[in-house]
């Protein structure tokens, strides 16, 4: 958990500096080039974003990590829009959450492990404590999901489809993403409640 408030705190710092930096407000649909900008000034690195034409069974995105600071951002390009914004933020969102012991050189070791431990676990149970790579990615996602589809859309979007008929897809269209995000942050909100609730703690007793 302690991870995950970190997590938090380097969100809203990201998130901060968006409003700072960027012409215009964010929302509801992210700018991914805004972000990536913003994670460059801020960490002091050189971003490549780049699609590419690769196949894999699961494997949508990578990030290439160099000594010199710079950082190569890699998207499959038979993608769908949504998707590719998902993982280029996703990948993005590493940058600035990962430490060193969160690096893996071995990309598709890292999903398929990845995706073995989502699919052992249901819906609102606890999911196993993994590795260090594993988390990561579980983090990343995390993250990738507070800054394309913040909180303070939750509770609207909520009753849009309780009172008004939306649906999963139509509040996903608004916000360019896939609908699994909003799913993600639905299925994760009392983990990350509690993380924002140990957030505040925190900074009361500073």
């Amino acid at each position: 958990m302690s991870k995950l408030v970190s997590v938090l705190k380097k969100v809203e710092v990201v998130r901060e500096q968006l409003d700072a930096m960027c012409i215009g407000k964010q929302g509801p649909a992210l700018r991914v080039m805004d972000l990536a900008y913003v994670i460059s000034e801020v960490y002091k690195l050189q971003i490549e974003m780049v699609v590419v034409d690769f196949r894999a069974d699961h494997l949508k995105g990578n990030l290439e990590r160099y000594s010199d600071g710079r950082a190569r951002v890699l998207v499959r390009a038979d993608l769908n829009d949504a998707e590719k914004r998902l993982v280029a933020v996703k990948e993005l969102c590493h940058l600035f959450i990962d430490e060193k012991d969160d690096w893996s050189a071995d990309g598709t070791a890292t999903i398929d492990a990845y995706l073995k431990m989502e699919s052992a676990v249901g819906e609102g149970e606890d999911r196993p404590i993994a590795g260090n790579t594993i988390h990561s990615e579980l983090m990343a996602m995390l993250a990738a999901t507070e800054l394309m589809y913040p909180q303070e859309y939750r509770e609207a979007d909520a009753l849009k489809m309780a009172e008004e008929g939306a649906t999963l897809s139509s509040i996903a269209l608004e916000h360019e993403i896939p609908a699994y995000v909003i799913r993600h942050a639905i299925t994760n909100k009392v983990t990350l409640d509690h993380a924002r609730e140990m957030l505040g703690e925190e900074r009361k007793a500073a």
